[in-house]
């Protein structure tokens, strides 16, 4: 019969490796990178929602953007959220995000437009529009 001390030093050699270093954890790269939306309009003086990614597999430890964002939005390189208010309008680009970790990368694009959100005002001219089908003409 082994002593129960000697027992459970076998048992802490057999769990930690027997002191060899132990394995290697295969290290993942990320996967699936993905924002809320993949087309985002807001005009220049109103706050965006923060746009948080989403990823899968492997942890993130570098972020980055391209090309850079516009003045008053912000790039969090720590987890990739975007965020802010833009200064001005007339804005359309298109941005790929990419995350990555030493074992590999994911990217997504999405297009930023920062523009007023037009709204029309306009008027039926007499006998031009149809309330059942909903046809007709319109004149500003």
């Amino acid at each position: 019969m082994i002593p129960r001390f000697i027992s459970l030093l076998l048992l802490v050699m057999v769990v930690s490796g027997c002191g060899s270093g132990g394995g290697t954890v295969a290290l993942t790269a990320p996967c699936n990178l993905l924002y809320p939306l993949n087309f985002i309009m807001v005009p220049a003086g109103v706050l965006l929602a923060a746009q948080v990614p989403t990823v899968d597999c492997g942890d993130v430890t570098d972020w980055t953007i391209s090309p850079a964002l516009p003045a008053g939005l912000s790039f969090n390189f720590s987890n990739g959220t975007i965020s802010g208010t833009a200064l001005t309008d007339g804005y359309d680009q298109q941005h790929t995000v990419e995350a990555s970790n030493s074992a590999g990368s994911t990217s997504t694009s999405f297009r930023l437009r920062i523009d007023r959100i037009f709204t029309y005002l306009g008027t039926a001219g007499p006998g031009t529009f149809s309330g059942v089908t909903g046809i007709g003409q319109m004149s500003a």
